[in-house]
């Protein structure tokens, strides 16, 4: 029983060391965007920008400043989407990330003029009754259900 326990430490070591083999080969990227208005210059706030790989789909909102951070990408090639309303939609198929690298990638999203928004509304439900002239002290308030 002894020389077992032997062998199972030499192959426990053994697959153990190729596992944390692998985890090392693999290498990552990250990627940058800034989305801002063709015409202005200005940042676009809350623009979507999907990224897609093989099934793998990650979605992200602009900030503030337009920009938007991928990390912890796989080196491989991926398809950019960018989406505001208002703005024609950019596509950029076939992009490539590389591992250990960071990719920056301004995105100038041009202004769709033809874009027609249709808002429909439906019976009012709360309908707003006149204002009120009561005036309630600190007990009464105290008292009110919540």
């Amino acid at each position: 029983m002894g020389i077992g326990k032997y062998i199972l430490l030499f192959l426990f070591l053994l697959f153990g060391l190729n596992l944390f083999a692998q985890t090392d080969t693999i290498k990552y990227g990250k990627l940058e965007i800034k989305v801002i208005d063709a015409k202005t210059k200005k940042p676009i706030e809350y623009a979507i920008v999907k990224l897609e790989a093989k099934g793998l789909i990650k979605a992200k909102y602009s900030d503030n400043d337009g920009e938007i951070v991928f990390n912890s990408l796989k080196s491989k090639r991926y398809n950019l989407t960018v989406i505001f309303t208002g703005y024609h939609k950019k596509i950029y198929e076939d992009f490539k990330i590389d591992s250990l690298c960071i990719a920056f990638k301004k995105i100038e999203l041009q202004e769709n003029k033809n874009c027609v928004f249709i808002i429909t509304c439906g019976p009012t439900i709360i309908k707003k009754d006149g204002p009120t002239h009561d005036n309630y002290n600190k007990g009464q308030i105290m008292r009110m259900p919540y």
